[in-house]
């Protein structure tokens, strides 16, 4: 019997250096609130992923989470008071 010897030769691999290209993102700042939203609709797709809720409740739950954004964002920002431009009319 003919037995055949397998020899493992070692594979050189040898790296290029290759410039890596770096491209400048604008980061857009974030309020604590639109941080707690992000975060929180992280944590709903979480447990949506890991079939701890269904479809529809995470719908719920994320339509009572922005509706929760949008009233608390109105509430914080304060509305604009002030005098309004009134055109005064010029007696001749």
């Amino acid at each position: 019997m003919y037995e055949e010897e397998t020899t493992i030769t070692e594979e050189t691999i040898t790296e290029t250096p290759t410039e890596e290209e770096v491209e400048e993102v604008e980061l857009l700042e974030l309020s604590p609130l639109e941080l707690e939203f992000f975060l929180t609709r992280s944590d709903i797709w979480d447990k949506l992923v890991r079939n701890e809720i269904s479809i529809d409740d995470a719908k719920k739950l994320i339509d009572t989470l922005y509706t929760n954004l949008v009233s608390l964002s109105k509430a914080s920002t304060p509305a604009k008071r002030g005098r309004r431009k009134t055109l005064k009319s010029s007696k001749k």
